[in-house]
């Protein structure tokens, strides 16, 4: 609706059963202004996907099969020591 030309405040007055709060609309269009889309999040935002780095994976598999006779439980505990 803030394409259409509504402002934030016609958009919380169009809709007053839904209790939005005025900040909350405002960073909504924000969020579609930047990104297009109220879901769609801008790049390089949220968690870092480091954990999943090609030098963890390997040292884990490296580890696991090391490891056939220990318990899951073992190899992982072990792993934190590393």
């Amino acid at each position: 609706m803030c394409k259409q030309g509504y402002g934030v405040k016609a958009i919380v007055a169009a809709y007053p059963l839904k209790n939005w709060k005025l900040s909350t609309v405002k960073k909504i269009c924000q969020r579609v202004d930047a990104t297009g889309s109220a879901t769609e999040r801008k790049a390089d935002s949220g968690r870092p996907k480091s954990a999943r780095s090609v030098t963890n994976i390997e040292c884990v598999e490296e580890l696991f099969c090391s490891q056939e006779g220990q318990s899951v439980r073992s190899c992982i505990l072990q792993s934190y020591h590393l």
